[in-house]
């Protein structure tokens, strides 16, 4: 940027100065702005671009070099922002293709799983290729044994040369030929085995536990007393064993348990006492009325002034001192009767109401439920009253309404049970032929193929048509009126054997 020159504006104003008497107040200004970092960086990038390479390394050789020398690096340097996350994403388009890759793969994949899994329309093509692998195992096997028997009968001096060696054939594995299931055989045969020997050696290893060891030791010991006792008597116990277990097993009879039981009853009866009296609290007097009445004769008191004459003074400490006479039984009811009863609050009032209410709105409802009970009862007496009184026809024959009511349950009875077998019955055939039709029709894959190598076949020749110079509907217009056949088409429109369209 170049600078201003101004002393063309200075002269100018200058000569106005002289050629006006007045004097302007107003004055210009004009702001010269530095130029920014940036601005000098990239007016020094568009010089180093226009220069060549060459001098592009020599200017930063020198950039480089008066660095080092003056040492002094600027305080603040420009960065620029890192470039955004979302310049790195891939674009649309890009990750649509992706998707259709993979939607591809994927189709791909069940598509052949579903081959794998299509049954095929005849087993003869299974079994040629079972019977070639057992012809081509047999040829190797015959082959191997013929190399094995020439190798034998062959002696040590007639060995092959070197290239003669490496044209035979290498001989097939061993476990090409071994006989699977008798290898399975002997493993199983091998794995019981070794259950069994491991078992015993547990058992021998293993140990009862403490009180039972103990119990056991102790039992042996006492057998072997009583057999020394025994031998002490004279007497075998082999044979004292075998003349036991000679003897017939007689089982003893069974108690007879009401007797037991009834012996037990009389037992309890003698034993029984009857249970003491029950315990009665004896009644007491809180004395709350007395309490307050002497409080409020102490109040009054306090308020008398202590004027009272001396006799009284005296009267009173005589009474005070003189014993009071016992109250008799009757001036205790008296006073009890006198002991005027508590207030009431009012949530005891609301509780004494609603319990109230309630008892009466119980007794109400059980008169209710007595009036028609009873109401019941009579219409029930007299259905059964006019039903005694009244003949029933069943046919030709005068029968009571009771045998007239259980001939019409039992008619009910057998319709019903005819209705229910006649109902399983056509259930029965229905599920015999759903599951006829689904054990005849073939899977839907096996369809699906059906379809898309017809379509295919149909394909092939109409385009065989079209390659010939010929018209595939023109064709099929012609054959149907020659020959009269309505349905020769219908493949054209895309259907099934079964005239339902499918989709491929």
């Amino acid at each position: 940027i170049q600078p201003l020159d101004l002393t063309g504006l200075d002269d100018q104003k200058s000569g106005n100065e002289l050629e006006s008497p007045k004097t302007s107040t107003w004055r210009h200004h004009i702001t010269i702005p530095k130029p920014f970092k940036m601005c000098e960086r990239e007016e020094r990038t568009l010089q180093r671009n226009r220069k060549s390479s060459s001098m592009q390394h020599l200017l930063a050789d020198r950039e480089t070099s008066g660095s080092e020398i003056t040492g002094t690096r600027p305080a603040s340097q420009f960065r620029a922002k890192p470039i955004p996350a979302h310049v790195y994403l891939p674009l649309y388009e890009h990750l649509v293709e992706q998707q259709a890759e993979r939607r591809e793969a994927i189709r791909a994949h069940r598509k052949e799983m579903l081959k794998a899994t299509e049954k095929p329309f005849k087993f003869t093509i299974r079994e040629q290729q079972k019977k070639e692998r057992g012809e081509l195992v047999d040829k190797a096997e015959a082959h191997r044994r013929s190399l094995s028997l020439r190798r034998r009968n062959s002696s040590v001096d007639q060995r092959k040369s070197t290239k003669d060696r490496c044209r035979d054939t290498m001989d097939l594995p061993d476990h090409l030929y071994e006989n699977r299931m008798e290898r399975i055989h002997e493993d199983h045969l091998l794995r019981e085995v070794k259950r069994q020997l491991r078992a015993q050696r547990l058992l021998q290893s293993a140990s009862l536990p403490a009180g039972m060891e103990e119990r056991e030791r102790r039992a042996a010991k006492r057998r072997a007393d009583r057999a020394n006792r025994e031998k002490k008597r004279g007497l075998d116990p082999d044979l004292e064993l075998q003349q036991r277990a000679a003897k017939p097993f007689r089982a003893k009879p069974a108690p007879d348990f009401k007797t037991i039981h009834w012996k037990t009853d009389q037992s309890l009866r003698r034993i029984w006492q009857p249970p003491p009296d029950p315990t009665r609290p004896k009644p007491f007097n809180l004395l709350t009325s007395k309490r307050s009445r002497s409080a409020t004769d102490k109040q009054d008191k306090s308020t008398f002034t202590g004027s009272e004459s001396a006799d009284a003074t005296t009267d009173r400490k005589q009474r005070s001192s003189s014993k009071k006479p016992a109250p008799k039984s009757g001036d205790f009811r008296r006073s009890l009767a006198e002991i005027p009863s508590p207030a009431k609050a009012y949530s005891s009032m609301l509780r004494e109401n609603h319990v109230r209410q309630s008892m009466e709105k119980a007794r109400l409802e059980a008169k209710k439920a007595e009036e028609a009970e009873q109401e019941r009862r009579a219409k029930q007496a007299e259905v059964s009253r006019l039903m005694r009184s009244s003949a029933c026809y069943l046919g030709d024959q005068v029968v009571s309404p009771k045998q007239l009511v259980a001939a019409v349950t039992e008619n009910r009875k057998r319709m019903l049970i005819k209705e229910d077998s006649a109902r399983q019955a056509e259930y029965q055939r229905e599920l015999e032929e759903m599951r006829k039709r689904v054990a005849s029709r073939p899977l839907l894959i096996t369809r699906q193929s059906q379809v898309i190598a017809r379509q295919r076949a149909e394909n092939q020749f109409a385009n065989t048509l079209r390659q010939a110079g010929l018209d595939p509907q023109e064709v099929i217009t012609n054959v149907c009126d020659v020959s009269g056949i309505k349905d020769i088409g219908q493949s054209a429109t895309g259907q099934s054997y079964e005239g339902e369209p499918v989709k491929p």
